[in-house]
């Protein structure tokens, strides 16, 4: 009998711990967050490019990307407890970018309504050698451009382009305008389907007391003065005496009231991203670039003289990496930041939304990834 009782209890304290790791079993249905996206009326939008993204740690990175359908809902494929925010494009609306928390175990459905587009849209984008110069990588730029299509096109390292085949292709995706600062080593470039105005082309060798490794584009667009630049891949001071000449001999020499915006490629880090890099961050550094010191005197420079990290405007104190696109160089801690978009403190009051674009597409377009920014501006054809 004390046989039988013991087996009789054996089996209940089996049964109790089955019953209780089943609450936690993966074979359990999760909840599903759901979104719906609507117009001011309260119409679907369809064909709305939808990322989610959650934070690990104060990393924000991509859990599931896609369009919405004909009844304007979107479905992520991750399913799961998620805190950060849902990012939407759709042609004819404002960009949105909103908060998501989800404990991954209830239905949660969303309602997004996106407001009628008026702002100005820009993205800066360092496309590594021309896009490596290969046809299918410029055509799948060609294709996935189309779901931002951005006003103005901010290009670093046009290898291979001339002005003539930037323009070319700059048509491709409906821009009339097109200026490449040279036509050798790593050229930065600029496009635009509104009209670009006293390009300045800077170089080392041209009028201006200024050095620019690769060189720097400047026009005027829609009452904004753009500078499109890509400083020094080596030494922390080569960077410093770009960035201070540009600013010193340009920009400082506008008119008080000019409204600026300096994009590109700074190889440069940011002390805003501090907090966010682990303790291996110097030798994953080291392994991946070692020439670009952690230093943060260019973006200090920067901010110390009334720009804004357009990022960081709309980032709630987190963090994205720019570079590189994969995480195999910093295992530990999924990469840095060297590319930037800075206001103007004036511009930067006009600025409505600003992302790193993480994505599948451009996860293998270039080994950076590019910033996209929209500006409440009057915009006109004049």
């Amino acid at each position: 009998m004390k046989n039988i009782n013991l087996l009789i209890s054996l089996l209940c304290v089996l049964f109790c711990a089955c019953s209780e790791s089943n609450d936690d079993d993966s074979n359990t249905p999760l909840g599903q967050l759901s979104v719906t996206l609507k117009d001011a009326n309260g119409k679907p939008v369809k064909d709305a490019f939808v990322v989610l993204s959650g934070l690990e740690g104060r990393r924000l990175v991509n859990m599931g990307e896609g369009f919405s359908k004909e009844n304007g809902s979107w479905l992520p494929y991750y399913k799961g407890n998620v805190d950060g925010y849902i990012s939407v494009v759709a042609s004819g609306y404002e960009a949105s970018k909103t908060k998501v928390s989800y404990d991954g175990k209830y239905e949660q459905k969303l309602d997004i309504t996106l407001q009628e587009s008026h702002s100005l849209s820009i993205m800066s984008y360092n496309v590594k050698d021309g896009f490596e110069n290969k046809d299918n990588k410029k055509q799948r730029f060609l294709e996935w451009i189309r779901r931002y299509d951005p006003d103005i096109m901010l290009f670093q390292e046009l290898n291979k382009f001339t002005e003539k085949s930037l323009g070319e292709f700059a048509k491709k995706y409906g821009h009339e305008y097109a200026y490449i600062v040279k036509e050798d080593g790593y050229p930065t470039g600029i496009t635009s389907r509104y009209p670009l105005t006293n390009v300045e082309k800077i170089l080392r060798a041209n009028k201006y007391d200024i050095f620019i490794y690769h060189g720097c584009i400047h026009a005027e667009c829609q009452g904004i003065h753009i500078f499109v630049t890509h400083l020094s891949p080596f030494e922390v001071d080569d960077r410093i005496r770009e960035i201070k000449g540009l600013v010193e001999e340009k920009i400082k020499k506008l008119p008080a009231d000019a409204k600026v915006l300096v994009a590109g490629d700074f190889n440069s880090y940011n002390e805003y991203d501090k907090k966010a890099y682990g303790p291996k961050f110097e030798t994953e550094r080291l392994q991946f670039s070692p020439t670009v010191a952690i230093n943060y005197e260019v973006t200090n420079f920067m901010l110390e003289n009334g720009f804004k990290d357009a990022f960081t405007l709309f980032s709630d104190g987190h963090f994205k990496q720019s570079i590189p696109v994969t995480i195999t160089e910093f295992p530990e801690n999924k990469g840095c930041r060297y590319d930037y978009i800075m206001l103007s403190e004036n511009l930067a009051a006009d600025c409505v939304y600003a992302d790193i674009l993480r994505e599948k597409n451009t996860h293998v377009l270039s080994d950076h990834y590019p910033n996209y920014i929209r500006l409440k501006v009057n915009t006109t054809n004049k």
